[in-house]
C-alpha cells in the first residue's frame, strides 16, 4: 500500500514510480508553509490551542478582513500562525488516537519474509501470540529530508475509519522513534495481487467473468469510499490483493484523500502515471472520477497484459493521456459489454460523462461475473500449475501493499 511505490511491468524491468502527495496547487498568494521564525511564533500558540482551544475569530469594521484574536488577553494572530498551529495540533491528536509507543516485536514475530518493497518503506509477512498471519507495513518517516509522518497519519486515518469487506483491514500501528520508522499491521492477503496474475499474462488469460467479479468488488470498495467523499487515487492491479478463499480487497491508502466540505474538488498530483486520469495530470480541479478511470485502466491492463502507452516513458505517457485520452481496449475477442464498460463508461475524458461506481455496479458486464467460489477454484489452478502454496510461509507470491 505506497504510498510511493516502485513495482515492475510485465515483460520489461520499467519501474513505475508513485507520486506522493506533495505539492498543493493553490492560489500563489496562499501561504505555502512556515519559515523558521514562522514556525517558532507558532509554537506558543500551539500550545495554547492544546491547553485552551482554537482562539475566536473577530472581524474588522469593514466587514472584508479579519483578524485572529485570543479575547482573554487581546493578541492578535494571522492567519498563518493559527494555520500551522492547527495543523500541529491534528497531528498530535493523530499520534495519540493511532500510534502505539509499544515495541511490536513484543506481539508479531517477524520472520523476515519480505512481501514488497518500495522506496518509502518495506512489508513484512508476521504473525501474532495466535499465529494469525498478519502483514506489517515499515514505513520510513524522513525521506530525503522531508518529513511524511502527517502523509502516513492521514493513510491511517482513512484506512482505520474504512471498515470494509472488499478493503484490506487495518488492525493496529506502531510508533518506532528510534529507527525512525512508523509501523502498520494489516491483514495479510495470501494470494498476491492482481499484478501476479498480470505477470503470468503470456501463459494464463483471466476469463471475462473473473475480470468481472474483482472489479466488481473494487466498485463495492470504491462506491463505499466516494460515498464517505474520499478518493483512492492510485487504484491498480498492484493494489488490488487476493486471498485464497477468493476474496479481493483494495489495498495501498498512501495517495487516498478526504474531501470535506471547505475542499469539494483536489488539484494535487498523486498516482501511478499510466494510470492517471487526464484531469489528474493536468492539475485540473478533481474528484472520485479519477478512481473510475483508474478502473478502467485495470481491465485495460487485464485484457491485454500492459497498461495503455506502456511503449513509452512514464512523463511521455502523461502527455499523450492528458491530450489524446485512452483509445481503450481492442474490440477483437472481446464482448460488447467489456468494451461498453471499459470504453464508453470509464475512459471518458469528461469527468462528468464517466459513470460513476454505484451506476457501474449495475452495468451489464459486472453482471457476468462469477461467483466467488469459482475465483477460488481458478486460483487454486493456478498455484498448482505454478506449484505455489497460496497458504504456506513461504516467499511465492508478493503482496503489494506500498
Amino acid at each position: 500500500m505506497s504510498s510511493s511505490s516502485l513495482r515492475s511491468i510485465p515483460k520489461g524491468d520499467v519501474k513505475l514510480p508513485v507520486i506522493e502527495d506533495d505539492t498543493e496547487i493553490e492560489p500563489t498568494d496562499k501561504y505555502d508553509g512556515p519559515n523558521v521564525n514562522e514556525r517558532s511564533r507558532s509554537t506558543s500558540l500551539y500550545k495554547e490551542i492544546i491547553d485552551n482551544g482554537v482562539p475566536s475569530l473577530k472581524r474588522r469594521n469593514n466587514g472584508v478582513s479579519r483578524n485572529l484574536m485570543d479575547c482573554s488577553n487581546h493578541r492578535v494572530y494571522r492567519p498563518i500562525d493559527l494555520e500551522v498551529a492547527y495543523e500541529e495540533s491534528k497531528i498530535a491528536s493523530q499520534k495519540r488516537r493511532y500510534l502505539s509507543s509499544e515495541d511490536p516485536k513484543k506481539k508479531y514475530s517477524m520472520k523476515g519474509r519480505s512481501l514488497g518493497q518500495g522506496s518509502v518503506g518495506e512489508v513484512f509477512f508476521a504473525t501474532d501470540f495466535l499465529n494469525r498471519k498478519v502483514a506489517i507495513k515499515r514505513l520510513v518517516v524522513v525521506r530525503k529530508g522531508k518529513n511524511r509522518e502527517p502523509l502516513i497519519l492521514r493513510e491511517i486515518e482513512i484506512i482505520a475509519s474504512s471498515q470494509h469487506p472488499n478493503i484490506v483491514a487495518y488492525i493496529e500501528a506502531f510508533e518506532m522513534k528510534q529507527i525512525g520508522e512508523i509501523w502498520i499491521v494489516m491483514e495479510y492477503m495470501s494470494a498476491g495481487s492482481l499484478f501476479d496474475i498480470v505477470k503470468i499474462y503470456d501463459t494464463v488469460k483471466m476469463p471475462e467473468s473473473h475480470i468481472a467479479f474483482c472489479i466488481h468488488e473494487v466498485l463495492e470498495a470504491l462506491a463505499f469510499l466516494h460515498q464517505r467523499s474520499r478518493i483512492h487515487r492510485d487504484v491498480k492491479v498492484d493494489n488490488i490483493l487476493l486471498h485464497s478463499d477468493g476474496a479481493v480487497k483494495l489495498a495501498d491508502f498512501g495517495t487516498a484523500v478526504q474531501l470535506t466540505f471547505d475542499r469539494l474538488r483536489r488539484n494535487t498530483l498523486a498516482g501511478t502515471p499510466y494510470y492517471m486520469a487526464p484531469e489528474l495530470i493536468k492539475k485540473a480541479d478533481y474528484k472520485e472520477k479519477v478512481d473510475i478511470w483508474s478502473v478502467g485502466i485495470t481491465v485495460y491492463e487485464l485484457v491485454t497484459g500492459v497498461p495503455p502507452y506502456y511503449n513509452l516513458e512514464p512523463h511521455e505517457a502523461l502527455t499523450f493521456i492528458s491530450h489524446n485520452g485512452v483509445e481503450g481496449i481492442p474490440t477483437k475477442k472481446n464482448s460488447d459489454d467489456i468494451i461498453n464498460f471499459t470504453n464508453k463508461c470509464c475512459l471518458v475524458k469528461v469527468p462528468d460523462e464517466r459513470k460513476s461506481a454505484k451506476e457501474l455496479l449495475e452495468h451489464p458486464f459486472i453482471e457476468t461475473r462469477c461467483p466467488q467460489r469459482d475465483f477460488a477454484r481458478w486460483l487454486e489452478s493456478i498455484n498448482f500449475l505454478y506449484g505455489r502454496n497460496m497458504d504456506d510461509d513461504s516467499d511465492q507470491w508478493a503482496c503489494t501493499l506500498l
